[in-house]
């Protein structure tokens, strides 16, 4: 019976890989980083918590074949890409209309627990690349005729590792965000910059080939 993980070897070269992709900043890194600036880092590591969960889901779909049914059917692809960039341009269109907080107390008020978790599990589970490179990605460290079940574990442990690096981004972004507000004057900068990085990342998925 082959065993539910490959040799210590193949998975430490795993880990290795995908610590050094996931501090590679990408579209998922930039909204943790971004959210992190304007709420804090408890709002970084909610949003780290949802877009995990989203990357858990896309992998276990990858893992299922749904990168196959995007390679087959491209029109599949194209929906997934528009939803992905259609919700970024939603957020950043929603930011840039909201109203600035008076003070940084206001600035840094936790909002609410199921936004932010919903909104970082949808940024990560509609970006298409994601079920794509673990297709691609993940059959490289599997033993050899291991089935679907080791495929399936280095699913959940590859996002789950990925994890720890994104907290390290929102801890640092929330801590440098509150040192950069120096008073309220100061505060409408998270506003615009926030609207502007969700737009921009909206029009990157757009844009992605």
């Amino acid at each position: 019976m082959p065993s539910l993980l490959p040799p210590w070897p193949q998975l430490s070269a795993f880990l290795m890989a995908v610590f050094i992709l996931a501090a590679s900043p990408g579209p998922a890194v930039l909204y943790i980083i971004t959210r992190s600036l304007s709420g804090g880092w408890r709002q970084g590591a909610l949003t780290v918590v949802g877009t995990t969960a989203g990357n858990l889901l896309a992998c276990q779909l990858a893992c299922a074949g749904v990168a196959a049914l995007f390679t087959r059917w491209p029109g599949a692809l194209t929906g997934v890409k528009l939803a992905g960039a259609a919700y970024l341009l939603f957020l950043g269109l929603q930011t840039l209309l909201s109203r600035p907080a008076a003070t940084r107390a206001a600035a840094l008020e936790p909002r609410s627990t199921r936004r932010l978790l919903i909104d970082g599990f949808f940024v990560a589970l509609l970006n298409p690349k994601t079920y794509i490179f673990f297709a691609a990605f993940l059959p490289q460290f599997i033993s050899p005729g291991a089935g679907y079940a080791q495929l399936a574990i280095l699913g959940v442990v590859g996002p789950s590792f990925a994890a720890f690096t994104d907290l390290g981004y929102a801890l640092a972004a929330g801590v440098l965000g509150q040192r950069m507000v120096g008073g309220v004057g100061d505060l409408a900068w998270t506003k615009w910059v926030s609207g502007a990085v969700f737009m921009g990342l909206g029009v990157w998925a757009l844009a992605m080939r």
